[in-house]
């Protein structure tokens, strides 16, 4: 199955519904950017809610979305490289590969670590067996 296609988006929608089922201490919304797609939608998103630890709604789009709280952005080819395990989600967010807003207004220190590991937690489940990429 192709990375950002549509197979990919239920069976990651299923895996990450999994993986956020216990409870947790903050609420979020968190946007991920895709820039350079390859293909016609050169952007596309995914939008992750989350109440009280507990993924309870994702959604994507094409193109630039809306701000969000927290929004996730990132080039195609460094989702790939995470998705693979050639780079590990916290170190591209704090080296900067992965550019974190902040756009909330509670945040602080403690809910951006908690936010890298959900990250963390997120791009695991991005990891579906059999998954190919356009490079």
């Amino acid at each position: 199955m192709k990375f950002l296609s549509e197979e990919w988006f239920k069976a990651t929608e299923q895996r990450v519904y999994a993986a956020f089922t216990k409870p947790g201490k903050y609420s979020l919304d968190f946007c991920e950017v895709y820039e350079n797609c390859p293909g016609e939608n050169s952007t596309l998103w995914m939008l992750f809610h989350i109440e009280k630890g507990i993924v309870k709604n994702i959604t994507r789009g094409v193109g630039q979305p809306a701000k969000h709280e927290y929004m996730g952005i990132a080039d195609y080819k460094d989702h790939v490289r995470c998705c693979k395990g050639q780079l590990d989600p916290k170190k591209a967010v704090i080296s900067g590969v992965f550019k974190l807003e902040d756009n909330a207004s509670d945040g602080g220190p403690m809910k951006t670590l908690a936010l890298i590991n959900m990250y963390m937690k997120l791009t695991e489940a991005k990891r579906v067996p059999g998954l190919e990429f356009d490079e």
